[in-house]
């Protein structure tokens, strides 16, 4: 069966990949002048990281994934950047409380220690996040919450209405 994209990576006759043309500067590819956060185009930031850690992120092998691409928007990141790691499972966590990007090694170790265990209170989890991102707001800053989650969240029940009208 023929995947509907292989011209794409054959060269037919009347078509050429990248690879059949011959490198040369108009192949460069400039990278934009915007595409760092320099500290004068952009506001710092405050994120607030809510990982779940339940059983469910460690069947999967998603918690690794997580952290992992936790560690590289961090490294992204700059002086005037704030972190918090915050975890759920049985309960809630916070791991770090604004840490400045200054110590990004400390917030790398930090990632490292997190180990899934179990079940899921993400209502908990999200609204603890809240008050945290809320207590250290940066007026005209990007305040932000990123879950990290495989999306189960246990004893909701009618409560699910409600932790939706809170976000």
């Amino acid at each position: 069966i023929a995947d509907s994209h292989d011209d794409v990576l054959t060269d037919n006759a009347d078509k050429k990949t990248i690879q059949d043309e011959p490198i040369n500067d108009t192949h460069i590819i400039e990278p934009d002048k915007h595409s760092s956060l320099d500290i004068k185009l952009y506001d710092p930031n405050n994120l607030v990281f809510l990982i779940d850690v339940s059983k469910s992120m460690k069947d999967s092998s998603q918690l690794p994934w997580v952290k992992a691409n936790i560690v590289e928007m961090i490294s992204q990141l700059r002086s005037i950047d704030k972190i918090s790691l915050m975890t759920y499972a049985n309960g809630v966590q916070i791991l770090t409380n604004g840490t400045s990007c200054t110590d990004k090694q400390m917030l790398f170790e930090t990632i490292d220690t997190i180990k899934t265990r179990g079940s899921t209170r993400g209502e908990e989890g999200i609204k603890k996040a809240y008050r945290l991102a809320k207590k250290l707001y940066i007026p005209k800053g990007n305040n932000q919450i990123i879950i990290a989650t495989d999306g189960g969240f246990n004893g909701l029940g009618e409560n699910r209405t409600s932790l939706f009208e809170y976000i």
